[in-house]
């Protein structure tokens, strides 16, 4: 059974920050939120494994929210799969692989093997800085492909089948 909504104080002083990330099970797919913890409360983390072999996959894991889920992921005990552009210098299974190639995906997929994943963290996204006259529609598609089609294939590809 996937873990209900969890704590992370993998954002530091973040501690209204939110991120979405989709947990799988079986045939579910739950979705949960994870909020930012305050360090009076990281304490009693450090001693739990939730993720004690789980598998986990986090896009956008070579910096910012990313490479902070992955380390605390790799504390809580999971094994991780990150997936960026960028390589990562954290102890865990890189893939290089840009987030809206869906053939890469696929090879993904295949390569986490038939046990599946558990965990999926989608934190890969850019931002565009303009308004509608200085921005492209080539501009929209490129921010729309990696935030909305990359979670998107993200899913599509690491959920098991959820019909016959």
């Amino acid at each position: 059974m996937a873990p209900g909504p969890i704590p992370c104080d993998c954002l530091g002083d973040r501690r209204d920050t939110w991120m979405g990330t989709i947990s799988f099970n079986e045939l579910s797919l739950h979705a949960f939120a994870v909020h930012a913890m305050t360090a009076g409360h990281q304490s009693s983390l450090d001693s739990r494994r939730r993720f004690e072999g789980s598998t986990v996959v986090v896009t956008g894991a070579a910096s910012g929210l990313g490479a902070a889920c992955v380390e605390r992921f790799i504390d809580e005990g999971a094994v991780v799969h990150s997936v960026d552009l960028a390589p990562s210098d954290a102890a865990h299974q890189t893939h290089l692989m840009d987030v809206t190639d869906e053939a890469a995906w696929g090879e993904l997929a295949s390569r986490v093997g038939p046990q599946g994943v558990d965990v999926v963290v989608t934190a890969a996204g850019i931002i565009h800085i303009g308004n509608v006259s200085n921005t492209s529609a080539d501009d929209l598609r490129r921010v729309l492909n990696v935030n909305l089609v990359g979670t998107f294939l993200a899913l599509k590809h690491l959920a098991p089948a959820t019909s016959a």
